[in-house]
């Protein structure tokens, strides 16, 4: 009897030692989650940032085979000097390629070296009505996945 009593206090001691590692692994656990989405967050805010001056320029000429950087920084050139109306000589662009696209010539995306360049293009953009040109902002996963499911209401 007093074997059983002593297997008993030991398998209580076990029970409560095991209890005790498993609440703070839990703890451990909620730490660890809320760090992994603190991290998310700020990855996705210094993502956002990183698009803030692009634009995405979609319907702008046919892909030529051998396209390179300075063929699409032309097209977009020449979309905004002359369907724009807006003075090209002082937009500087950082880059522009297109971002290819299985179902026929892809979309441009350009990095302006100024906010208010890529601003004013923004505002612009309604000399192209009526045409199969369009210019979007280049919004993260995240932030077009919400647009989305705000479309639903």
């Amino acid at each position: 009897m007093e074997e059983l009593r002593t297997r008993t206090e030991s398998f209580k001691s076990q029970i409560s030692e095991t209890m005790e590692e498993n609440r703070k692994l839990k703890h451990g656990s909620y730490e660890m989650k809320a760090s992994l989405n603190y991290m998310e967050n700020k990855l996705h805010y210094m993502e956002a940032r990183a698009r803030r001056n692009n634009l995405i320029f979609h319907g702008l000429g046919k892909e030529k085979e051998k396209e390179d950087w300075k063929d699409a920084e032309a097209l977009v050139r020449k979309l905004i000097s002359e369907k724009l109306e807006v003075d090209d000589s002082t937009i500087k662009l950082e880059r522009a390629h297109r971002i290819h696209n299985s179902n026929g010539p892809g979309p441009i995306i350009v990095k302006f070296l100024d906010f208010n360049d890529k601003e004013n293009i923004l505002r612009a953009h309604g000399h192209l009505k009526k045409t199969n040109i369009f210019i979007n902002k280049d919004y993260t996963a995240r932030v077009c996945q919400t647009r989305k499911n705000c479309l639903h209401f």
